[in-house]
């Protein structure tokens, strides 16, 4: 995004929600999260990646929407998660590479046959 009116909207809402005197108002929503932390790791202990997950997707889904994720099977956490996804894989250095030294591959559609690496990226 350039620089000019636009940016500046953008980076004044940004600040609202997050400069440092607005921090307090997301210490209930952590300490909530945290709060339920050890009872769902101590009903399933073997499916900590997945809670330490749900707990970081709480406290987000909060900030930016205003909802919790009630679930582990949360519809809208399951869209966040698998967005996250689609950035990291887009993101690896073999998409990256494989774009910088053939230029000529942005141009394609991403139905072409063997464009894999266009759609992950």
């Amino acid at each position: 995004m350039p620089y000019g009116n636009r940016w500046r909207l953008n980076r004044r809402i940004f600040h609202q929600a997050f400069h440092q005197a607005s921090t307090p108002a997301y210490h209930a929503v952590q300490l909530r999260s945290a709060h339920k932390m050890p009872f769902v790791l101590l009903q399933d202990s073997g499916n900590y990646p997945n809670h330490f997950q749900m707990f970081t997707l709480t406290f987000m889904l909060f900030i930016i929407y205003d909802c919790e994720a009630k679930a582990k099977d949360d519809h809208i956490a399951h869209a966040i998660t698998r967005y996250g996804e689609l950035i990291v894989d887009g993101f690896a250095p073999a998409a990256m590479m494989l774009m910088e030294t053939f230029p000529f591959l942005v141009k394609l559609p991403s139905w072409f046959p063997g464009a894999t690496f266009k759609r992950a990226s």
